[in-house]
């Protein structure tokens, strides 16, 4: 998950995060307008995934976002009104063949699109090795 990307509403590289800089993270921009997903192909190589979510540091708008992660096409996990505060990922994902981490604007989020941009943030996403 280190890999340098930039399509669609993600790139990878650093981001800020309550003043800190993460070295590896995954950014969506535009998440505030509707659902934005990343999908990885894990062939059930790995047990685990671990990350700390947050909306950037540098967003226009600090409003929280809910971010998920789903495993073989089923939602498995939800962290939501993510804001600023960084929160932990520790989930099971073993036996997956394929994992997506996406985030979206919670029930109920007046925001129009286009708007002040919230900068959604997976950071230091690691796959841990089943076994």
């Amino acid at each position: 998950m280190d890999d340098r990307y930039d399509k669609g509403p993600w790139t990878s590289g650093p981001a800020n995060i309550r003043g800190n800089t993460r070295d590896k993270a995954w950014s969506a921009t535009g998440a505030w307008c509707g659902t934005a997903q990343l999908g990885f192909t894990l062939d059930g190589q790995f047990g685990r995934i671990t990350a700390q979510v947050a909306i950037a540091g540098n967003s226009a708008v600090t409003k929280p976002l809910d971010f998920f992660i789903l495993a073989d096409g089923n939602r498995i996990a939800e962290y939501q009104t993510v804001g600023k505060a960084p929160q932990p990922v520790d989930v099971s994902i073993a036996g997956a063949k394929s994992i997506t981490i996406g985030v979206e604007p919670p029930d109920g989020d007046g925001t129009r699109c286009p708007g002040p941009e919230r900068i959604a943030v997976w950071a230091e996403a690691r796959l841990i090795p089943a076994g």
